[in-house]
C-alpha cells in the first residue's frame, strides 16, 4: 500500500510539474478555427483558404455602383488562388468525358449542352462571390449609394462571367476535338452568355428570399434538408426558363425553317429572362431586413 501511494504521488507530481498554461495556444487556435469557419459559410469551398494579395485588378468604370462592387469579387475571386486551382482541376477532369463523347458525333451539340448545363449547376454552389457571401455585411451593402437593381447586376457579375469562362472553355475544347465548329455549337456559345447570368441570378434570388448559411459539419442535417430544398426549386426555376426558350424556339422554327432565327428567337427569350431575374434579385435585396433576415 505505502508503495503503491508512492507511485501515485509520483504520478501527481509528474503530472503537475508537466503541466502548462495552455490557455493562450487554445485561445488562438479557437480564433483562428472560428475564422476558417467564417470564411466557410460567406465564400464556401472556393474561400476556405487565408487571402494573398497578388497584384490589383484594374478598376473598370462605376456603371451606376456596378464596377465598384463587380471589382471587388472578382479581386477576391482572383485572390482566392487555392479555390481557383480547385476549380481548374474539376474542370479539366469534368470537359473530358464531353469532349471524348463529342468526337464520335456528327453533331457534338447535344453533348455539349449537356456538359455545360451539368458543369454549370455544379460550379453555381461554388462560386459564392455574390451576396451569398456578404450576409453578415448586408448592412453596410445596403446603406451603400447604390441603387438595388445596380447592386444585384454588380454582385452577379463575377460569378456568371466565371460560368461563362467555364462554358466556353468547353465548347473550346469540344471544337478542337472535332476540327470543327457546327452551328450547334455555335449557337450554344452564344446561348451560355444569357444563361450563366439566369443561373447564378437565380441561385442569388433563391438566397435572398431564404436565406441559409453554408452548413458548417457533416452533423448538420437541418442544412443539408435546407440545400436539398433548395435544390429542388433551383432546378424547378431553370426547367421552366429552359422551356420557354425551347417553346420560343420550335415556334419560330416551325414559322421561318431557319435556325438562325431559331437562335435569335431563344437568345431573346433567355436573355429576356435573365434580365427580368437579375431586376428580381435586385427587388429582393430592396426588401431584405438585415434584422430578421439574417441567420445565426
Amino acid at each position: 500500500a505505502g508503495i503503491a501511494i508512492a507511485i501515485n504521488l509520483a504520478l501527481l507530481w509528474i503530472v503537475f510539474w508537466l503541466d502548462a498554461d495552455y490557455l493562450e495556444a487554445s485561445a488562438a487556435r479557437s480564433a483562428a478555427f472560428h475564422d476558417r469557419i467564417q470564411r466557410l459559410r460567406q465564400g464556401g469551398i472556393m474561400a476556405s483558404g487565408k487571402f494573398k494579395a497578388r497584384g490589383s485588378l484594374p478598376r473598370p468604370p462605376r456603371w451606376g455602383g456596378i464596377g465598384p462592387i463587380l471589382w471587388r469579387q472578382a479581386s477576391t475571386a482572383i485572390r482566392s488562388s487555392r479555390g481557383m486551382l480547385i476549380m481548374i482541376v474539376i474542370l479539366g477532369f469534368a470537359a473530358i468525358p464531353v469532349m471524348l463523347g463529342a468526337r464520335h458525333e456528327e453533331d457534338p451539340t447535344a453533348p455539349a449542352v449537356s456538359g455545360i448545363a451539368f458543369f454549370s449547376l455544379m460550379m453555381t454552389s461554388w462560386l459564392r462571390f455574390d451576396f451569398r457571401a456578404e450576409l453578415d455585411r448586408m448592412d453596410y451593402l445596403k446603406s451603400l449609394p447604390i441603387a438595388p437593381y445596380a447592386m444585384a447586376a454588380g454582385q452577379i457579375a463575377t460569378p456568371a462571367l466565371f460560368l461563362m469562362l467555364a462554358d466556353e472553355l468547353i465548347l473550346g475544347g469540344i471544337m478542337i476535338v472535332k476540327h470543327q465548329a457546327t452551328l450547334g455549337t455555335l449557337m450554344a456559345a452564344v446561348l451560355c452568355i444569357p444563361f450563366s447570368i439566369l443561373i447564378v441570378g437565380i441561385e442569388n434570388l433563391i438566397f435572398l428570399n431564404f436565406p441559409v448559411r453554408v452548413a458548417a459539419g457533416p452533423g448538420d442535417f437541418q442544412g443539408f434538408g435546407r440545400q436539398m430544398l433548395m435544390l429542388v426549386a433551383k432546378m424547378l426555376l431553370i426547367l421552366l426558363a429552359a422551356g420557354l426558350t425551347l417553346v420560343a424556339g420550335l415556334v419560330i422554327h416551325a414559322l421561318t425553317g431557319s435556325w438562325v432565327a431559331t437562335g435569335a428567337a431563344a437568345l431573346i427569350v433567355l436573355g429576356s429572362l435573365a434580365t427580368g431575374v437579375v431586376f428580381w434579385a435586385g427587388a429582393a435585396f430592396r426588401r431584405f431586413d438585415v434584422v430578421v433576415g439574417v441567420p445565426e
